[in-house]
């Protein structure tokens, strides 16, 4: 039963202009006897941290979780069976602005939200004793409150901390309340209550400063990576000695760059300040906001104090399980993996992000390109799944959805379309592919429906869909102005979409609802060949990576149309000197089309070479994230951790180490080991965590061939198929058949 009311400290929230401090809360209760269980349930809205008897048990940062409050209240359900006692006990709460209050997100139109309020908690506390006896209490005025020494807390913008307001001892059941006031019942925001589903955001790696140089009056601190998360403060010092911190990616002319963290005339962005108790060794980590970066600038601190030990940087990301890996004899593929997974996890706060330093917002294109090598490297589904809860509730009554979830009103009539809106069916569809579990599809079955009616009500008087994002980050243009047709783009989505419900529809026995879909696909197929498409020589909207590899990659031709149309694509290539064209829904097919069709050794020469536009020439200027998109030597700096672009690391498992999961969409629990033996490698190993068990495979050139080691678990169903021209030595087996766990040679064949 979740409690029925709120309580909060203040009428007045937080603005950019006058910030109010964070409040504490407190409440002592007495427990009797002996307990067999205590329990909460707490929402704290934005953000929360929960003490019992002085010690802290939040299950992670920035709990609950991030979601517009008019669609969701998140809770979290909490054991406190180990932290009570008999006696007289404390429970004590940090509240921070989180998605309730978010000024900083103006630009997304969070400071208009018909929400905003100050922090406000509801929570319920049981306790059931050996007896059996139960007794609880709920947030009310008997919680007394007072300002925390966090004098402003912003998502995005940061946090400012006044260690000298520390009131030490405050949650513990001793501590003197009596200056405190009382809460009073506020009324809350009006979504759906809810307990959250998703992994908590975790603390996974402590990292110290690989430099430290004098810049201007302060000290720049390079951690030799970028990544995301928070960083700790270890420092003694004067009473009232005032630092700050600024948070960069990059270095441009020898000082930190910030500039591409910022919106001109916009609100400040990764800005933190700490103002010194002067009580011995302090110690502090920020509260209520996360940091993408590698630099911090620290200005405020004498060069006795400018020491290894005074800042660790801490990566953060939800708790996703590990699930894959690859490696390869090439150092360059190996880090663009690295790059990938980074990347992956730095925008991952609950939900996929498009980078964790500027807007910490859930694009749903980036996730959308994303999921299938999220789900091949990591175990998401527990956080998808909560997340598409909140896909469901922004979706209009229309069918409607926004290009970035959680949102008030932005993103509804820009930054969306089917390439983004696809994140809807994408999401529930590769997760049912690699994990079999169908629950995920059920519930958003209807969601399905109502989006598929709406698009069909898009299209326009020749069939097609014109009405969203295209191919986004194109090279050489400005990430607008891509060169493919948006018509295109926007109707092969709508097609890929509808086949995808389709075959959901029919796991899920909805035949009706699965024709729907079908006929939508068939007539999506029919217009884009009868619109866009030049036949014979299948040439697609005058030629162009994009375009060709797209239609290519989402059976846009017929078997017998195939060899022409990709003619048409290293036309294309070619044209380009054998560089990349292609933004980031053309990349997503490009490298799969290049080796279906024998091209393995191109791909991957177009992902490693070193110059313009690259992602090998990401990793020449020093990268160890992916980055936003393609920028030439002295072009602009956007953001430098994005995983749009880390569908490259699905490409490294599907195509190099050749894991395909489901390959035919009979179970979860086949395989096909599909490798690729590309000149410029000489091996390559992947492993997949499926729901049968560890799937391995490992490649090497030999002077007799090439050896295969494979390990398959107990229960799948495997098949192997070698490159054309392979077979294997033993028995003479062919280039494709099935496999158990083993060692094996593959030969080329004899002429």
């Amino acid at each position: 039963m979740f409690p029925q009311r709120f309580i909060s400290a203040s009428h007045t929230y937080t603005t950019m202009e006058k910030p109010v401090s964070a409040p504490l809360l407190r409440r002592c209760f007495f427990i009797k006897k002996a307990v067999r269980r205590a329990s909460a349930l707490i929402c704290g809205l934005g953000f929360y941290e929960l003490y019992v008897n002085g010690e802290e048990v939040t299950k992670g940062r920035l709990a609950p979780y991030i979601s517009n409050p008019d669609h969701i209240l998140y809770y979290d359900r909490y054991d406190l069976t180990a932290y009570v006692h008999e006696g007289k006990n404390a429970l004590g709460v940090l509240l921070g602005n989180g998605f309730l209050n978010n000024p900083g997100g103006a630009v997304w139109d969070f400071h208009l939200a018909p929400w905003r309020a100050a922090p406000m908690l509801s929570m319920r506390f049981t306790v059931e004793y050996e007896d059996g006896e139960e007794v609880f209490f709920e947030a009310d005025e008997l919680f007394k409150a007072a300002p925390s020494p966090i004098l402003f807390d912003d998502l995005r913008a940061g946090e400012d901390y006044d260690a000298r307001l520390y009131e030490e001892g405050w949650a513990q059941p001793e501590f003197c309340d009596a200056s405190w006031e009382h809460a009073f019942f506020v009324t809350p925001p009006r979504g759906e209550k809810r307990v959250t589903q998703a992994e908590p955001i975790r603390i996974t790696r402590r990292i110290q400063p690989v430099s430290i140089k004098p810049e201007d009056s302060g000290w720049l601190y390079d951690f030799g990576e970028n990544s995301a998360g928070f960083f700790e403060l270890c420092i003694s010092g004067k009473s009232g000695q005032h630092i700050s911190f600024a948070f960069g990616e990059t270095i441009e002319n020898g000082k930190l760059l910030t500039e591409n963290h910022t919106f001109s005339g916009g609100p400040r962005v990764q800005r933190v300040s700490y103002t010194l108790s002067g009580k011995g060794e302090e110690h502090y980590i920020p509260h209520f906001s996360y940091f993408g970066y590698r630099y911090i600038k620290v200005d405020g601190i004498t060069p006795e104090q400018a020491k290894p030990s005074l800042l660790t940087m801490l990566c953060a990301h939800s708790a996703l399980p590990q699930r894959g890996s690859f490696h390869c004899s090439d150092e360059r593929l190996n880090q663009l993996q690295s790059c990938a997974r980074r990347s992956t996890l730095s925008n991952f706060y609950y939900f996929p992000t498009d980078c964790p330093h500027r807007e910490k917002n859930g694009w749903t294109g980036d996730a959308s390109l994303s999921a299938e090598q999220t789900l091949l490297n990591f175990a998401p589904e527990k956080s998808y799944r909560e997340w598409l809860h909140n896909i469901r509730k922004a979706q209009t009554e229309q069918g409607r959805l926004p290009g970035i979830i959680p949102t008030g009103t932005w993103g509804y009539t820009w930054g969306n379309g089917p390439a983004w809106d696809s994140a809807l069916f994408t999401l529930p569809y590769y997760t049912y592919l690699y994990r079999g579990d169908l629950s995920i599809v059920r519930e958003n079955s209807f969601a399905f429906l109502r989006y598929l009616a709406y698009i069909r009500s898009k299209r326009m008087e020749n069939g097609l869909v014109s009405c969203g994002l295209g191919d986004w980050l194109q090279p050489y243009r400005e990430a607008h102005e891509y060169s493919t047709p948006l018509e295109f783009t926007d109707s092969v989505y709508v097609m890929d979409i509808a086949e995808k419900a389709a075959f959901l529809f029919r796991e899920l026995h909805m035949e009706a609802e699965a024709e729907y879909a079908a006929l939508l696909a068939r007539e999506m197929r029919d217009a884009i060949r009868r619109e866009l498409i030049s036949f014979p020589e299948c040439r697609v909207c005058g030629g162009g990576q994009t375009p060709q590899a797209m239609a290519l990659f989402y059976g846009v031709f017929n078997r017998d149309e195939e060899k022409t149309a990709f003619a048409r694509l290293l036309e294309a290539i070619q044209a380009e000197g054998g560089r990349l064209y292609a933004g980031m829904l053309g990349g997503r097919a490009l490298f799969h089309v290049l080796n279906k069709f024998g091209k393995i050794d191109l791909a991957l020469e177009m992902i490693t070479r070193p110059d313009y536009p690259s992602f090998g020439n990401w990793l020449e200027k020093g990268a160890t994230t992916l980055w936003e998109e393609f920028t030439p030597q002295g072009g602009r700096t956007l953001s430098l951790n994005h995983h749009c672009w880390a569908f490259i690391s699905g490409f490294f498992l599907k195509d190099i180490a050749g894991i395909r999961i489901n390959p035919n969409r009979r179970g979860a629990d086949t395989v096909l080991l599909a490798p690729s033996f590309p000149s410029s490698l000489s091996f390559a190993e992947g492993r997949h965590e499926s729901v049968c068990g560890e799937v391995f495979i490992r490649w090497e050139k030999t002077e007799n061939g090439v050896a295969l080691q494979i390990r398959i678990p107990d229960g799948m169903y495997a098949e192997l198929k070698l490159p054309e021209g392979w077979q294997l030595t033993d028995h003479c087996a062919p280039n494709h058949t099935v496999i158990e766990t083993g060692k094996y040679l593959a030969v080329q064949r004899r002429p």
